[in-house]
């Protein structure tokens, strides 16, 4: 599935918002806009989107799965209510990549990278995992036993172009295994 242009996000969101003025619940609506705000680097309008559409239909997975990431992603990351989310929506989703990839750094972070590896080679299995999704993964499997496995990782991941702060972690953990 490739993903929409910019474009087309800013044109689908402008239908989204004029829907929304005379149906504020319209869930189509919400979703549309949630996307647009987390596309636009809006999270915490994002994450508001996506409550809303929880407040009306509490086991909807493809909000779930948004807001764990969303969650990760806030100025204040909630990592239990993350691992939470990305719970049950892993249970309703358990062959999306994007799930697992979420749930995997969710897990590593909180310091379970047995698991936390799992789930992002599986995810890495059905889709490949970006820069940030390869640091986690090399991360989690030199924390889990793997030091060459996720050395190899971790050196892809920064060929594929890391943050600077993850880039700085990873070249601080190649560090440390090379000693």
């Amino acid at each position: 599935m490739t993903q929409p242009s910019e474009q087309g996000i800013v044109e689908t969101a402008r239908i989204a918002d004029k829907i929304l003025r005379d149906e504020p619940n319209y869930i189509p609506g919400l979703v549309v806009q949630g996307i647009s705000a987390r596309a636009k680097g809006e999270i915490e309008e994002a994450m508001r989107c996506f409550y809303l559409v929880l407040a009306q239909y509490p086991n909807f997975a493809p909000a779930q799965k948004e807001l764990a990431g969303l969650h990760l992603l806030s100025p204040t990351p909630d990592l239990e209510k993350a691992h939470e989310l990305a719970a049950k929506a892993r249970e309703a989703l358990p062959d999306d990549p994007e799930t697992a990839k979420t749930f995997g750094i969710i897990n590593y972070l909180r310091d379970e990278p047995e698991y936390a590896a799992l789930l992002l080679n599986e995810s890495n299995q059905a889709k490949p995992l970006d820069a940030t999704g390869l640091f986690y993964l090399g991360m989690a499997r030199s924390k889990s036993g793997d030091a060459p496995g996720g050395t190899t990782i971790l050196m892809q991941a920064l060929e594929a172009g890391l943050t600077s702060t993850l880039e700085d972690e990873a070249k601080a953990a190649l560090e440390q295994a090379a000693n």
